[in-house]
């Protein structure tokens, strides 16, 4: 997790060079820039190398799954069936 972290420092730090230059980063964009340092980051940790494809899905898969308009029960159903 600190490593997403870092990398969402790195994103906003490109995203406020880009727009600067009047370019928009779209979020995600953003979250594919995140998840790109934060697996970028691994090498230097010294993390299992699967934890490099953790680290660039996870931002990612976090703001597709935020952007689906699923019903609510959905969620629950499936937080209900990795509970079980």
């Amino acid at each position: 997790m600190a490593l997403q972290v870092v990398g969402g420092a790195l994103t906003i730090g490109a995203a406020y060079i880009l727009a600067t230059r009047g370019i928009v980063m779209q979020p995600l964009v953003a979250a594919l820039v995140t998840g790109a340092f934060a697996a970028g980051l691994t090498r230097f940790t010294k993390l299992d190398p699967w934890w490099r494809w953790i680290q660039l899905l996870f931002a990612p898969g976090a703001v597709l799954v935020s952007s689906a308009s699923l019903p609510r029960w959905i969620w629950i159903v499936l937080f209900g069936g990795l509970a079980a």
